[in-house]
């Protein structure tokens, strides 16, 4: 038996994953195996991970996911639970391919089990870094192992964890899987893990740092928190892949930069893969394939129309005062484009009531934000609409009692951490 089995799970990060598994071949102790779970990463990642397949210490497993699939349970959960059932060490250890080990992290948590006979779970102290787009270090951040952890849920990082395979199968046992690989628990499943173990033994501290976490603005923590779930009709969503698609009737459209720029968006969204796939892919936006809901102004007259499906209807020129109808996309139209739609009732106040209200207005009332979707007012998290849909807080605008009453409200929206 090797004493210690090293997970990593490996998502399409290149630049990355080669340094995480050159880390645990820089180990100082030599009995371990390697477990690497893969997502279906692209090309790029396949050459470089098939390049230590011929290492007999190491297992290479590619999970054979399918991208409309990925949303429907939290992956790397579900990964690592595949890759316990395999692993043979007396020790399990996690690793993700924006981390490395330094390189006594083995052999001193080993240490520590063989000194402390009582320890079924054991943390290290973890060196944070935050890197931008062109690779550059903007902020680093100190974890540090000093007590010992009744409750380490949403306290520890999974790649600073080893624990007995013993007290894994005992979590199995009683919760009827290693690790909950629910779609509620994408943001930090480590943590529902945690509370698990927690349940049969404490985490003791090891207070050197261990290990060093690179992330990048492409993680999933990184790009998932403050995202509402579902995402409110008409935002921009950019995928890691560079395009862009817009949200509409709960589907994805994919649109080209050069139609972004002409619907004059000023703002989109960037979503990592679980959350893109989750919307099934529409007609693609163009000239003759517009957004369902959007607002028009004609290029000669100026005047201001809003697209509703196959209807348009002409802005009342005092509702362009009342409502921040400026911080909209739009698209600039002629009249042969009018010609093809069928005109509908003016857009008043009244008809705004009655459900015409255009998508993506943000309002506040008192102490509470509200957006426009699908034609109905929905209260929304501050952190959502300001630090995820990059609001500004001049597109804000208030409304009294008395219009507040009139709106046809929807659900809210809200992003919470799970918490145990």
């Amino acid at each position: 038996m090797v004493d210690v089995t090293v997970i990593l799970t490996s998502y399409n990060k290149p630049t990355m994953v080669g340094a995480a598994i050159e880390s645990v071949l820089a180990q100082t102790t030599p009995n371990w195996e390697l477990i690497i779970m893969d997502d279906e990463s692209g090309e790029d990642v396949q050459k470089i991970l098939a390049s230590y397949e011929n290492d007999t210490r190491i297992t290479l497993i590619r999970s054979g996911v399918k991208n409309e699939d990925r949303y429907k349970v939290t992956r790397y959960a579900y990964l690592i639970n595949l890759a316990l059932e395999k692993a043979q060490g007396r020790y399990i250890s996690y690793l993700t391919d924006d981390t490395v080990y330094m390189p006594e992290r083995l052999a001193t948590m080993l240490r520590y089990f063989q000194e402390h006979k009582e320890a079924q779970v054991v943390y290290s102290s973890q060196q944070i870094e935050q890197y931008n787009d062109v690779g550059k270090k903007i902020w680093s951040m100190l974890l540090e192992a000093k007590e010992v952890l009744h409750q380490a849920a949403n306290r520890v990082d999974h790649c600073s964890v080893m624990h007995t395979k013993d007290i894994a199968n005992h979590v199995k046992k009683r919760y009827g899987s290693f690790w909950d690989d629910h779609a509620d628990y994408w943001f930090n499943a480590d943590a529902v893990f945690w509370h698990r173990l927690n349940s049969f033994a404490p985490f003791f501290p090891i207070e050197l740092v261990l290990d060093i976490t690179k992330n990048t603005p492409s993680c999933f923590q990184y790009l998932s928190q403050f995202l509402p779930d579902p995402l409110p009709q008409g935002t921009v969503i950019k995928g890691l892949d560079g395009r862009f698609f817009v949200i509409e009737e709960r589907k994805r459209r994919a649109i080209s930069f050069v139609h972004f720029e002409k619907s004059h968006y000023s703002r989109f969204v960037e979503v990592p893969d679980p959350i893109l796939y989750k919307y099934e892919e529409g007609e693609q936006i163009d000239e003759q394939h517009p957004q369902k809901r959007i607002l028009l102004q004609h290029k000669e007259s100026k005047k201001w129309y809003w697209l509703n499906g196959s209807l348009y209807h002409e802005v009342n020129e005092s509702l362009q005062t009342a409502l921040p109808l400026h911080t909209l996309p739009y698209l600039s139209v002629s009249s042969s484009f009018l010609s093809k739609v069928v005109p509908g009732c003016q857009l008043t106040k009244e008809q705004i009531m009655k459900g015409l209200l255009p998508d993506g207005l943000l309002l506040k009332h008192q102490d509470l934000f509200y957006l426009s979707d699908a034609g109905k007012l929905c209260e929304i998290q501050d952190r959502i609409a300001f630090e995820k849909l990059l609001y500004k807080r001049s597109d804000v605008q208030m409304v009294s009692d008395e219009d507040l009453r009139l709106f046809a409200k929807g659900p809210a929206f809200v992003w919470e951490m799970f918490q145990v």
